[in-house]
């Protein structure tokens, strides 16, 4: 116990209040700015994403085949929800840049707001001092920066992923909320994203407080939530009767010719040299974490066994996405945007293990709690640094 005061003291000596606001406040000034400065580094959050929103506002864009009545593979409700932002701003008179900005801000909100309910729900859930290393890692990634406020469906993928392990989380307990999330992005951005939503459909089906019943009642009424409207707007957009949601799963499972191998393939080790780049600190941390709670659970944020399972649980679903998509032949940068939020939560754990350790073999106590201190300052800094690095690049 005194081991781990030491770990919170050098929490406190952080600039992290426990007021949600602020936690939110701090998210969102990072991610406004990232709004106004950087970059669109995808060409398919270009020619898929902002040409139809222009179309959608303006009555004017270029369509790819994606938006083809014949292939219908993107969802028209993801344009229409950002367009909504758009139609806003114009109606208040904004100019044509302003608007583009407008979508920006709002991209960057939807981030800040689904972080700060992560961050919020961990500190409730597993300790102040991992809430303070996952907010520290979620704000200074130059991955989140970039990925905060990408118009894409990876990006959309993450804001639910970041909200569902809100709603999941030991202090929360609200699992019907976490699989509305999960239906979410799979219906409304990608459907890939049921893959991180497997450790949690294979918590409640094991549960006795829940079961199969009771995730099958969660899973159809979140379901019947989000397809309809889908449906409705793929209609309108597409003009046909169709579900975007289908047409891509066939697309990526059952493709007629080479699929998406036809726009390049990479090695197995490319994800790693790419989390590597946007992740940098923070990767190697997360890789500690899932074996640090699997043989070193009094080591790794000590806490429950309830609440240790629901992390490790959180933490493997990270790395399932990444071993997923390496294994498959077409690789993007964006298509690990979803696991950024997962990945820094494990990150927290593994930096929080080392700050743990340090306290444990030094004495004395006084001596411990300077250098636990000095340790937390120079991970925190060191990653900062790096990544204003990569962004600036």
């Amino acid at each position: 116990a005194p081991r781990r005061d030491l770990c919170l003291a050098a929490a406190a000596a952080a600039p992290m209040d426990e007021s949600f606001g602020r936690i939110l406040a701090s998210l969102l000034l990072v991610r406004w700015a990232a709004a106004l400065v950087s970059n669109i580094t995808d060409c398919d959050e270009t020619y898929n994403f902002w040409e139809p929103t222009h179309y959608a506002l303006f009555g004017s864009g270029w369509q790819t085949w994606e938006y083809s009545p014949v292939h219908a593979l993107r969802s028209a409700l993801y344009i229409f929800d950002h367009a909504a932002f758009g139609w806003l701003a114009r109606a208040a008179g904004a100019s044509r840049p302003a608007v583009f900005y407008c979508i920006r801000l709002a991209l960057g909100a939807k981030s800040a707001g689904c972080e700060a309910m992560l961050v919020w729900s961990v500190r409730q859930s597993f300790g102040r001092a991992l809430a303070l290393w996952t907010w520290l890692f979620l704000i200074s990634s130059a991955g989140m920066f970039h990925a905060a406020v990408s118009y894409l469906p990876s990006s959309g993928v993450m804001y639910l992923v970041a909200l569902c392990w809100a709603f999941w989380a030991p202090s929360r307990e609200q699992p019907a909320a976490a699989v509305l999330c999960v239906a979410a992005a799979v219906v409304l951005c990608w459907p890939f994203a049921a893959l991180l939503g497997a450790p949690l459909a294979l918590e409640l089906l094991l549960s006795r407080a829940h079961g199969p019943a009771r995730f099958c009642s969660y899973a159809l009424r979140a379901a019947l939530a989000i397809t309809p409207p889908v449906l409705l707007a793929d209609r309108v957009w597409y003009g046909r009767w169709t579900l975007s949601t289908l047409n891509v799963l066939a697309y990526n499972l059952l493709p007629k010719g080479v699929g998406s191998e036809l726009y390049g393939t990479e090695p197995a080790s490319f994800y790693a040299k790419d989390l590597a780049l946007n992740l940098n600190l923070a990767l190697p941390l997360a890789a500690l974490a899932l074996p640090l709670l699997c043989a070193a659970p009094h080591l790794a944020a000590p806490m429950a066994a309830p609440a240790a399972r629901r992390l490790r649980l959180m933490v493997a679903a990270a790395w399932l996405w990444v071993g997923f998509f390496s294994l498959l032949p077409h690789k993007e940068e964006r298509f690990m945007f979803p696991a950024y939020p997962p990945l820094c939560l494990a990150a927290a754990v593994g930096a929080d293990a080392l700050v743990q350790l340090l306290a444990r073999l030094l004495r004395p106590p006084k001596r411990s709690a300077s250098a636990v201190l000095v340790l937390s300052l120079l991970l925190g800094g060191s990653s900062a640094v790096l990544s204003a690095a990569r962004v600036g690049a």
